[in-house]
């Protein structure tokens, strides 16, 4: 299938097999080496709405309607650097020096990058799921947005720049149960950071297990987290006493939004801003032509 310009990576596995009919005749190993690309990497589909299993309408225009989703109490959210983890193992972004440590090749289009793409990501997952489901009648959304970012060094890597509140980021934080990175916990939670850590832990998991109990993240000793509701958008955001603490995020985001930000940002020379400029096009067709980037 397709959505505006992106082209199910399904269809190329398809197509590499020999045509939808091998699927039934392939054997496992066939169908696990078609999904792999010449250069090693893997190419991941999107979901296969076959008409049976999954609707063949848009999966996105179910929310519209209670009478087409499983309106049940909701949580959603992103974190603020969701890119970053994507960011930063691929070499256009990223490089080694003295062969082990990671820096960023440019660190202010790098960060630029996340910043953008982490809001479409946000824009995507949860505004405008948010706001239909809202409009249609379901009162029991809530929103969030994680914000912690207070990762250490390894000599030349600089964890909280490269990785910041990356995707994944707030698991640790959910379960009071700071592992990810293997080797590299010890950097990333620091010891010197552990009390504003755990201290956000235990708040976040208190709002969780009263929604898993009630059906409503509430808790008593800090901020109330409201429904999200159009024309009340309202987003929790999750970080440390240190820097910022918890609090309330209000307004939605907009491709618009971001694309006034492009232009405006000092950080991106005007090459920089096109290779912005043709991703955010993807969701908003005129953003390329507006930044003088062509078609």
């Amino acid at each position: 299938g397709r959505e505006g310009n992106l082209i199910d990576a399904s269809d190329k596995v398809t197509e590499r097999l020999g045509g939808a009919d091998t699927f039934h005749t392939a054997s496992t190993a066939e169908i696990f080496d078609a999904f792999t690309l010449d250069d090693g990497n893997t190419d991941l589909p999107r979901v296969i709405q076959d008409g049976v299993s999954i609707p063949s309408t848009p999966l996105r225009d179910a929310f519209s309607s209670t009478d087409t989703f499983n309106a049940v109490p909701i949580i959603t959210g992103t974190n603020r650097d969701e890119m970053k983890l994507f960011q930063v193992l691929n070499p256009e972004f990223t490089r080694t020096r003295l062969g082990q440590f990671i820096v960023a090749r440019d660190q202010s289009y790098y960060s630029a990058s996340s910043d953008y793409g982490s809001r479409i990501w946000r824009i995507r997952a949860v505004d405008m799921p948010a706001a239909q489901m809202a409009a249609a009648g379901h009162d029991q959304v809530y929103a969030y947005r994680f914000d912690w970012d207070d990762g250490g060094r390894v000599f030349l890597t600089n964890l909280k720049k490269l990785l910041g509140a990356s995707h994944a980021m707030e698991i640790p934080f959910v379960f009071n149960r700071f592992e990810l990175l293997g080797a590299m916990d010890r950097y990333m939670f620091q010891k010197k950071t552990f009390a504003a850590r755990d201290a956000l832990s235990r708040n976040m998991g208190t709002y969780w297990a009263s929604f898993a109990r009630d059906g409503v993240p509430a808790n008593g000793a800090s901020v109330a987290w409201p429904a999200y509701a159009a024309g009340g958008e309202a987003l929790m955001r999750f970080d440390s006493e240190t820097d910022g603490g918890i609090g309330l995020i209000h307004g939605a985001d907009s491709f618009e939004a971001i694309l006034a930000d492009i232009k405006a940002d000092k950080r991106l020379n005007a090459a920089e801003r096109c290779r912005l400029g043709v991703g955010l096009a993807v969701y908003l067709p005129r953003a390329a032509s507006e930044l003088g980037c062509g078609a």
